[in-house]
């Protein structure tokens, strides 16, 4: 019973260091490592009625797109929403805010900045995040502008979702919601992650069948009477005639 407990330690211990299982840590919650890359969104847009009585979200159109979001001093992108006009977005993240201007403003990547001529605060929409952690790896912040209220969700590092709610004084009220995923390119997997498992389980069995074989008896040695003959070992079921 001993040899068998040592033997599923011994075992447990092998397969733990060959699949190379790692305890992280909470990923460190950092907007801009975040929010840079590549990511794949989809929009919907529900438009929100009111049916005796009760509120009513029917589905606009869904559109998806990808969105590349690059820069140092500051974070750019630019899209094309579902009618084909293109849009422009500029990131500005410290600590735990971020300040999310949206536009047709011109972007100069190469300089960092938007063209002069086409920056204007009062005709572009400027919304500031303030974030706060509500779970394991994830943050919620809320944001307004003149007619949109903002409800920003982030899961570190993978994933957020972004709702706008449209309020405008005469019209449409609507949510647009913007599912993001990140593209994660994974690097190539080591020769443990690949085959350490399999490696694990060899390594056991082997362990196990040469413990099998120490265990076993050694072979009775044949009896010799008083004349020298040899006569069948104890418990033998083979009988002279």
């Amino acid at each position: 019973m001993k040899i068998h407990v040592a033997a599923l330690v011994l075992s447990f211990f092998i397969l733990l260091s060959c699949v190379n299982i790692n305890c992280q840590n909470e990923p460190n919650f950092d907007l801009y490592e975040f929010l840079y890359g590549e990511w794949n969104i989809n929009q919907q847009l529900r438009n929100i009625n009111s049916v005796d009585k009760e509120m009513n979200f029917e589905l606009d159109y869904e559109h998806e797109f990808a969105l590349n979001i690059t820069g140092n001093e500051y974070l750019f992108g630019e899209f094309f929403d579902s009618e084909g006009e293109r849009l422009a977005v500029k990131l500005v993240a410290e600590n735990e805010q971020l300040r999310m201007v949206f536009g047709d403003f011109e972007i100069d990547f190469d300089a960092d900045e938007f063209a002069e001529e086409e920056e204007d605060e009062d005709e572009n929409d400027s919304v500031l995040f303030e974030f706060e952690k509500v779970g394991y790896g994830k943050y919620t912040a809320f944001g307004q502008s003149k007619h949109s209220a903002f409800e920003l969700t982030v899961q570190i590092p993978v994933s957020f979702t972004l709702q706008v709610f449209s309020m405008p004084e005469e019209g449409q009220q609507s949510i647009q919601t913007y599912y993001g995923n990140k593209v994660i390119h994974q690097p190539e997997p080591s020769f443990f992650k690949k085959y350490g498992f399999m490696i694990g389980i060899g390594v056991v069995m082997i362990f196990n069948m040469m413990r099998g074989r120490a265990q076993q008896p050694p072979a009775a040695a044949p009896v010799q009477d008083g004349e020298g003959n040899q006569e069948a070992s104890p418990g033998s079921d083979k009988k002279e005639e």
